[in-house]
């Protein structure tokens, strides 16, 4: 826990007031940071050997440790085998299709049960939406037990909930796209090769098909990773108090001494720094009684309280 706060203390715009101890946000950042330092790094290296693969020739600075460069040296070595025996490609070549076939089977099972977890979250908003029942089996069902525990009759917790399901529906179907993207990209059934040249391109255009088929389920990860990182770093800002403005603090006498306090209870007000402003306007009203005594140019005391 830092604690920065000091009565009348000057302090400025974006100063640290107040740190709370952090918690398991702090430890899921630094998770969220390693894996995506990670995963750049495997697309990095994954797009050395796309280049690779492209040109022929062994762009990688040095030796992966996900065993890309191995994959470009056994494509080169494949690419030799196949200027010896065309007959080896053609049976490669069958298998993969069937691979292929294998894939995009799996991708479409994928896609049927992406598009029935989307009907669940929309179900599931529509029956938030209009206080329809759920049926228990719902995917969703455990954020509309919330929602009918705590925000059916609560405006704000009732359209939290809402963009809760909003935001499964949002990934869902961000999900979605990337696999139909990838169903349509899966497939395709290689020719066999009747020829020496032909055969080298046929291998070539597996292997970049392949990589880039993980392209895309690593793009997906990342972005993934990303939006956890961003929701947790959110939640660790929220343990941190930082000055809005440049300005002189007053605590808030009621909690200058307690060792906890409420969620939203005030700690301290920032106000204007004199020296720096020169000048404030204040209104005053005075009761009817001394109206009749005051006039202009006299002189006034004020006494000011917490409340006042």
């Amino acid at each position: 826990l830092v604690n920065h706060l000091e009565e009348n203390k000057l302090v400025k715009k974006g100063e640290l007031l107040v740190q709370y101890q952090e918690g398991a946000e702090g430890v899921q950042v630094e998770s969220y940071a390693s894996q995506l330092d990670m995963l750049q790094d495997q697309k990095k290296q994954l797009e050395y050997l796309q280049k690779s693969l492209q040109e022929g020739t062994d762009y990688f600075p040095e030796e992966d440790k996900f065993g890309y460069q191995a994959t470009f040296r056994d494509y080169i070595s494949q690419a030799g085998s196949l200027r010896a025996s065309t007959s080896q490609q053609n049976e490669t070549i069958a298998s993969q299709n069937a691979a292929a076939s294998q894939t995009q089977a799996e991708i479409g099972n994928l896609i049927s049960q992406t598009e029935a977890k989307i009907r669940d979250y929309q179900t599931a908003k529509l029956a938030m939406e209009t206080g329809a029942s759920l049926a228990s089996q719902n995917l969703a069902y455990s954020l509309y037990q919330s929602y009918k525990s705590h925000g059916e009759e609560n405006p704000q917790a009732k359209a939290q909930a809402v963009a809760q399901v909003e935001a499964q529906l949002s990934q869902l179907e961000s999900s979605l796209a990337t696999y139909r993207v990838q169903y349509a990209g899966s497939g395709t059934q290689q020719a066999y090769a009747s020829g020496l040249g032909s055969q080298l391109e046929s291998l070539k255009s597996q292997h970049l098909a392949k990589v880039g088929q993980e392209l895309t389920l690593l793009d997906q990860k990342i972005l993934e990773v990303e939006s956890g990182k961003k929701v947790q770093g959110n939640l660790l800002d929220k343990g941190k108090i930082t000055s809005s403005e440049d300005g002189v603090l007053h605590l808030n006498p009621e909690t200058i001494d307690s060792t906890m306090v409420a969620e939203g209870a005030l700690l301290a007000q920032l106000y204007p720094s004199l020296e720096k402003e020169g000048k404030a306007k204040l209104t005053a009203y005075l009761s009817s009684k001394d109206v009749a005594r005051v006039k202009i140019g006299d002189s006034v005391r004020y006494t000011t309280t917490h409340d006042a």
